[in-house]
């Protein structure tokens, strides 16, 4: 049977008019599977709507590598420049800077205009966006939202956008919470991000909805923009948030970059193109080389990366917290003993949930990464158990 168009947009209103209503109730942490239950109907919810929603879908089935030389024409024409990196497809992390030669530390790698730079400033070219920008409290008060709703303001122009060869470089899909499947989430139930991961998934869903809710009103805000009903989806919304969650970074409303690169004022959300093609040791807006690279290597920390990936993590806070301070404190040796004790039974109850981990299933990627983040974990209490074992605390009391 062969649904219209009408029935379709009407399947896909009461579907978000449901979320709206049912997701403004806060889930209580002290519920047993009170997350679980949570993350089954937005899935439910999620699932509807997709399934409405497929015949107004935009094919994602290409090769980024495909817009490569287009992108590079673009960023060149726009003053875009790379100094000894470029990018290329590496297997298993799909697209990143890789060294064209080797380089020194301090070098300068690549260094963008800021008008190139994609703010929600982009929409403010329209009236109608202007004054939502301006009215709705959500977009108001949370910039990675309002960046979100840029990156589809600028995709629904097509090749009208001043970003377009750039939007058709960005990866179809991403390794974010957005993507997994009930089998994904089933695996990383035992993991401390469980929760959050299924907050990020309830208020994404959550988000759309809303929007979707203005859109169709009989006096819809969006009246005069390029979103419609026929493109705003569900598809299209987790695309442009995941990719606002994976390359957000900070510019200064005003002002330039300091000689070391610190910005004078960090709180406008963009995208910046060509450079968010690395993965980060700080969030600057040049790029200067930490260490030394060889002609080949990709620029990128392996040993956090997949960390960050799965928590949607910040690769530079992440390393930071590799350097924290320690200072000296007048704790007793009696204190420090119990200290010990607690918490290597703390670590090592912990450590017993992660015995046995679910099979992994080669045919879904989200679930495998959702195995390597456990992993991960697992090894991580494993060391910090160890180190309880081998440190210094007296043996005495």
């Amino acid at each position: 049977m062969v649904i219209g168009k009408d029935e379709i947009l009407s399947r896909c209103g009461i579907i978000t008019k449901d979320v709206v209503v049912n997701l403004t109730i806060d889930v209580q942490s002290n519920l047993k599977n009170a997350h679980w239950d949570r993350l089954i109907y937005v899935k439910s919810a999620v699932d509807a709507l997709i399934d409405a929603q497929k015949p107004f879908q935009r094919k994602f089935l290409r090769n980024r590598m495909d817009f490569k030389q287009e992108f590079e024409q673009w960023c060149k024409k726009n003053s875009i420049k790379t100094f000894g990196v470029k990018p290329e497809a590496v297997e298993n992390y799909g697209i990143g800077m890789v060294a064209t030669e080797d380089i020194s530390q301090g070098k300068l790698l690549v260094s963008v205009p800021r008008k190139e730079m994609l703010t929600a400033g982009s929409l403010k070219s329209c009236p109608a966006m202007k004054h939502l920008l301006k009215d709705d409290p959500i977009l108001n008060n949370m910039n990675n939202v309002a960046l979100t709703m840029s990156i589809l303001y600028e995709l629904f122009l097509g090749k009208k956008s001043h970003w377009y060869e750039y939007l058709r470089f960005l990866p179809t899909e991403y390794s974010v919470p957005l993507y997994f499947d009930e089998e994904a989430f089933s695996a990383l139930k035992i993991s401390a991000f469980f929760d959050q991961a299924v907050n990020i998934y309830s208020s994404i869903v959550r988000q759309y909805s809303y929007f979707y809710q203005l859109l169709i009103d009989r006096s819809s805000p969006f009246r005069g923009t390029p979103f419609k009903e026929t493109n705003f989806t569900f598809e299209n919304y987790r695309w442009a948030a995941s990719t606002v969650m994976t390359r957000i970074n900070f510019i200064p409303l005003q002002g330039e970059f300091s000689e070391a690169g610190a910005a004078l004022a960090m709180n406008e959300p963009a995208l910046i193109p060509m450079w968010d093609l690395f993965n980060h040791e700080r969030d600057l807006a040049d790029v200067k080389v930490h260490r030394i690279f060889w002609g080949g290597d990709e620029m990128f920390q392996p040993s956090i990366l997949q960390f960050a990936i799965i928590h949607s993590a910040d690769v530079a806070a992440l390393e930071e917290m590799k350097n924290l301070p320690v200072g000296k404190a007048p704790i007793s040796e009696q204190l420090q003993l119990k200290a010990k004790s607690f918490l290597k039974n703390r670590l090592t109850l912990l450590l017993s949930t992660y015995v046995k981990l679910p099979e992994e299933n080669d045919q879904n990627p989200s679930q495998k990464l959702c195995l390597a983040c456990l992993d991960s974990e697992k090894q991580l209490l494993q060391h910090a158990i160890d180190a309880l074992e081998t440190c210094t605390f007296p043996s005495e009391i």
